[in-house]
């Protein structure tokens, strides 16, 4: 391979002269240095740049250059039955090109010279930018698409209590629409409608970059930026994506890293002895203070007190409930707390380091003597808060969870690739100028605000009939503890599944069913919150109407013989509702099951009452990721935070963009 300095060293002694790629590309133009005369003085001139000549065919040194004009149909390269076209390369070369230049990094390509001509000073394993960025288009579409081969054969990992009963499925369910939800029943990958939203705004998308970057429209931009036409740039954008949505999906049923997985990897770091800690917590403030732009009060002393009173009065209060734990202290902060920043998920901040909180916060929370579940009330300039500590760890464990974390999704990664090698053909690969003004980050699916479950999932209480729910079946007892599933699995974007619930929640089982509370007290432990319980069914329609959901407990009558549970998902455009039911044989029985879609008047009719559910929490205001976090007052966590959300989000963002750009 040709090394970086040689070319240097050619590129000196050659000055009017290119190499050509393979023997076939003609010399780049270049000016000849003007000859002196007797009246001028003789003016310094830079050598004219020149190409590297042809290295290892195998490798991506092959041409010395690649803009030979060759054919826009020919194979670059191929993987399994995919072929990536020159055409098509153009887009990942010139996004490559993009990502690079827009992150700042130092040294820079000049986009205004030719990148074959060009020294890679970062990388001496190539001899131009142009091969540099050649590589990492290659190992993007690669990943891309053996990500997306990789989903084509993927399947579900199911539970081992999933046992449905085949017959049953096809007698009660046929096509009904709510199958497509249904837990086990579709185990191929599909993208979901989340993500199927992005790919179909993609035009949206090139309009508003195209714009953004003063292109007069979308295939402006492709044309310029990548060479390309829109359709073009559009159908591998999709692929780019969906490489990266099947990844995402996938790291969702990994194995968190055990306890014993982190000390063990912490214990091989070097430093990170200081702490972080995770905390709830309650902002309350003085009856009529003000309160400047920084969010500090002023308030009488008498006024000061009065305040600290009433938030130890909210403590013992919260002591006496049951449990006094965690969920219920995030109740109340979720129902009490001034603090704009997470009060809606009930005033959680998790990993926090010193020097994010304020003094008076930070000598309490990093006390060495803390322990977990410990709570005090507490007075700063900003009010007074109520904190619980949830727990606390080195920095170090921190860390070495978050490595543990990397190398399970790389795995992932690398597994898919080994699965489907690349043949890259690179004497035939051509490449044309472009602009490279957009990049691989900004064609990507953000995970900003990102579902996993968009829709509530359909669970069905008969297809676990080994399931025990305190004492009793769940087949026969568990619609109340299998519509907790269906609503915790959607409100808090995780696996809740009917046995999962069933073994947490085993209490709330008596002879009659599920106790109520269960849907009062416990969904916190899932990050979402109950507004009201109800009667009154105008007041779960309207809770309907601004997207909220609900669960009815329903007497002998339409949807049951004795008492049933149901989830009200939604109301649709024509005035019905979608509705999750947990029982297979309704699906039979209820013909409005067969469109999804049921008459208000069939949910009310012998409703016994209803719990209103605040909205599902998909970005956190104190995040600095998917928040406005620069815009509070008061700011009770300085620094980049990044949510419980936002942290996951950004670490397989950062996999799938650093895999991509190898």
């Amino acid at each position: 391979m040709i090394k970086r300095t040689i070319a240097f060293a050619l590129a000196l002694l050659l000055a009017v002269t290119a190499f050509a790629a393979c023997g076939k590309q003609p010399p780049r133009e270049t000016t000849a240095p003007t000859e002196p005369s007797q009246t001028t003085l003789p003016t310094e001139t830079e050598p004219p740049a020149t190409t590297p000549p042809d290295g290892n065919p195998e490798d991506v040194t092959c041409k010395g250059t690649y803009y030979d004009g060759g054919s826009a149909a020919a194979v670059a390269a191929a993987a399994g039955e995919a072929e990536l076209t020159n055409e098509a390369l153009q887009v990942w070369y010139w996004a490559a090109v993009g990502e690079y230049v827009q992150s700042g990094r130092e040294p820079q390509p000049d986009l205004s010279r030719g990148l074959d001509a060009q020294v890679c000073p970062v990388d001496d394993s190539v001899n131009s930018w142009q091969q540099y960025f050649l590589r990492q288009a290659l190992n993007a579409w690669h990943t891309a698409q053996a990500l997306s081969a990789a989903s084509e054969t993927w399947q579900q990992p199911l539970e081992e209590a999933y046992k449905p009963i085949e017959k049953t499925h096809q007698e009660y369910l046929g096509d009904v629409p709510a199958t497509r939800w249904l837990y086990g029943y579709n185990t191929a990958y599909t993208v979901n409608t989340m993500h199927q939203k992005f790919l179909d705004e993609l035009p949206e998308l090139f309009e508003t970059l195209a714009r953004e970057k003063g292109y007069e429209s979308a295939e402006a931009m492709a044309q310029a930026a990548f060479g390309v036409s829109a359709e073009t740039l559009r159908s591998q954008v999709e692929r780019y994506n969906r490489g990266y949505m099947f990844f995402v999906e996938e790291t969702y049923y990994l194995d968190a890293p055990t306890d014993e997985e982190i000390e063990a990897e912490a214990a091989g770091l070097t430093g990170g002895t200081e702490p972080c800690v995770s905390i709830r917590h309650v902002l309350l403030r003085p009856e009529g203070a003000t309160i400047d732009a920084q969010g500090v009060v002023s308030a009488s002393e008498e006024a000061w007190e009065a305040c600290l009173k009433d938030a130890q009065t909210r403590l013992d209060k919260w002591k006496r409930t049951y449990p006094a734990g965690e969920p219920t202290f995030a109740n109340l902060a979720h129902d009490n707390s001034l603090d704009a920043g997470n009060a809606l998920d009930g005033g959680g901040y998790q990993d926090l380091v010193p020097g994010q909180l304020p003094q008076e916060l930070e000598a309490w929370c990093f006390d060495e003597t803390r322990k977990n579940q410990d709570v005090t009330v507490l007075r700063s300039p900003y009010g007074v808060h109520m904190l619980f500590f949830v727990s606390g760890r080195t920095q170090a464990e921190a860390q070495a969870e978050q490595l543990l974390r990397q190398r399970q999704e790389r795995a992932l990664i690398d597994s898919a690739l080994e699965a489907l090698p690349m043949e890259v053909h690179y004497g035939d690969i051509t490449l044309r100028e472009a602009e490279g003004t957009v990049s691989l980050g900004e064609l990507l699916y953000s995970d900003i605000g990102h579902e996993r479950f968009p829709e509530i999932p359909l669970y069905l209480q008969q297809d676990y009939p080994s399931t025990m729910y305190g004492n009793y079946r769940i087949m026969t007892h568990g619609c109340g503890i299998t519509s907790m599933a269906m609503l915790a699995s959607y409100m808090g974007d995780d696996l809740y599944t009917p046995p999962k619930m069933c073994s947490w929640f085993g209490t709330y089982c008596s002879e009659h069913g599920t106790e109520g509370a269960l849907f009062i007290r416990e969904p916190p432990r899932m990050n979402f919150y109950v507004q009201k319980w109800t009667s009154d069914p105008n007041e779960v329609l309207e809770a309907l109407k601004e997207g909220k959901v609900a669960v009815s407990i329903q007497r002998k009558g339409y949807w049951t013989r004795g008492g049933h549970f149901i989830v009200l998902e939604k109301l649709l455009e024509d005035g019905t509702v979608q509705v999750r039911d947990s029982n297979i044989y309704n699906y039979k029985r209820i013909a409005a099951h067969a469109q999804d879609r049921h008459a208000w008047k069939d949910v009310t009719a012998a409703s016994k009452g209803y719990w209103i559910f605040d909205h599902k929490i998909d970005t956190i205001p104190a995040c600095a990721r998917c928040g406005e976090a620069e815009s509070l007052s008061p700011k009770v966590v300085s620094g980049d935070y990044l949510c419980r959300k936002c942290r996951p989000a950004a670490l397989r963002r950062g996999i799938y963009m650093d895999a991509i750009g190898e």
